[in-house]
């Protein structure tokens, strides 16, 4: 039995590094934003993966140190789950071209440093044997478990609030993300309840399993995303007088498509081009009309990848 556990932890590991290096790649070439915010989330996944094996098979390797060991597992846990909701919530706003509001960083920042401070707290009463090690652990896990659970849950409303808004590709990764959470996040929390890894011979987390399935979500559902990323460096940006001359595009809307594609958001385009927001959403609106897109996200690929209508081209 050991060595299928051992066999599928392999298998999972080998697959994150396949998704993580296909990704660095097309962001090597590309630069893009929301490939180097979603390699940040991928890296603090794999971290919580790694502390979570480690929490349930580190006895046979930190028998002497056992309860230390796993002390600082936990804060290993806690800090892979604040960083990996971080640029979670970061690459959403990249996704859908809104701004962070500084209250909701405030308001992350509040809740993440009372997390780090219930471990610490934790860690202070299982050394003084206030409460029992085994409860302090245990506790500080669920802990970060109920933190990421609650997290998630309010990403993805927030998502589903501006689905119009996110590229079809991004759509369809997302609902099945959201259908594999659904199931794994509540069954995370009951075995966590009942601890499932105390009365187990072999326990296996359920986090091998997430990061098999999203990984496999990612390679299905975004290959063609990033092999889009990936040759963006060979394919040239439009000009303003290709825009000019197919589309009618002036000479300020050329300015407001250029800020879009670096990234820029309603406001900071009014700030840098000193107009009002209100008169950058009436420009936006006006060469969506022109050019025949529905959203930013198409809008970025006819700038970076030089996409001129088929009758165009010639």
């Amino acid at each position: 039995m050991k060595h299928i556990v051992f066999l599928i932890y392999i298998i999972t590991f080998m697959l994150g590094i396949i998704v993580f290096t296909l990704s660095a790649l097309a962001y090597n070439r590309s630069k893009s934003k929301l490939i180097k915010h979603l390699l940040h989330v991928h890296g603090f996944f794999s971290l919580i993966l790694i502390a979570d094996i480690l929490n349930l098979y580190g006895y046979a390797f930190f028998s002497r140190y056992l309860y230390m060991f796993h002390f600082f597992i936990m804060l290993i846990m806690a800090v892979s789950v604040i960083g990996f909701i971080a640029y979670l919530y970061i690459a959403l706003y990249e996704i859908t071209y809104t701004q962070i509001a500084k209250s909701t960083i405030n308001a992350f920042g509040v809740i993440s440093t009372f997390l780090i401070c219930v471990n610490i707290l934790l860690i202070f009463l299982g050394m003084n044997q206030t409460i029992s090690l085994g409860t302090a652990i245990h506790t500080g896990f669920f802990s970060s478990n109920i933190f990421m659970s609650l997290l998630l849950a309010l990403f993805f409303y927030l998502t589903y609030k501006q689905f119009d808004q996110i590229h079809e590709e991004f759509q369809q990764a997302i609902q099945i993300i959201f259908k594999i959470t659904l199931v794994i996040i509540p069954l995370s929390i009951i075995l966590n309840l009942t601890s499932y890894e105390l009365s187990s011979t072999y326990p296996i987390a359920l986090s091998p399993l997430v990061y098999v399935l999203i990984n496999s979500v990612i390679l299905i559902k975004g290959r063609s995303y990033l092999m889009q990323s990936y040759k963006s460096e060979e394919n040239k940006q439009l000009t303003y007088e290709e825009l000019a001359k197919y589309y009618d595009i002036t000479q300020r809307e050329f300015e407001i498509m250029e800020l879009i594609t670096d990234g820029c958001t309603n406001q900071i385009i009014g700030e840098k081009l000193n107009i009002s927001p209100n008169t950058v959403r009436n420009h936006i609106s006006s060469i969506f009309k022109k050019i025949g897109v529905a959203n930013r996200f198409e809008l970025i690929n006819y700038m970076i990848r030089g996409q001129l209508p088929d009758s165009f081209d010639e």
